[in-house]
């Protein structure tokens, strides 16, 4: 069975909500539907100088929570000793701590969810 919801009133009619809930005989149930396509803020070019920290880091939004990915150059990035990837309060944040002459390069961040996908590059 499916349901839809439009709050609306005198100022506003909208189809996105928070969340429903259900009350059942013995039972209550709160549902957060699927609500927006992930949404990726414009990561921005920096220079970076050998031995001195990256730091790259977007706003990153969508319901359900999407999935973080970066690359650089088109290949994927995973945290390691030289690389911290991290993400939560609504950003993701890519951090080279001390960069070398092989950090150049484009780094691109992706946010995907089951309602879509955005995403952000910088060289």
């Amino acid at each position: 069975m499916r349901f839809s919801v439009t709050m609306e009133n005198q100022f506003v009619r909208s189809p996105n909500f928070h969340y429903i809930i259900y009350k059942g005989s013995n039972n209550e149930m709160k549902i957060r539907p699927k609500t927006t396509k992930p949404f990726v803020g414009q990561l921005h070019p920096l220079d970076a100088v050998v031995g001195k920290p990256i730091v790259l880091e977007a706003k990153v939004t969508g319901n359900p929570q999407p999935k973080i990915e970066w690359f650089k150059n088109d290949n994927k990035l995973e945290s390691s000793p030289h690389v911290n990837l991290s993400e939560g309060d609504n950003k993701a944040v890519l951090t080279i701590e001390k960069a070398g002459l092989n950090d150049a390069g484009e780094y691109k961040l992706t946010a995907t969810n089951d309602l879509g996908e955005d995403s952000s590059s910088a060289p």
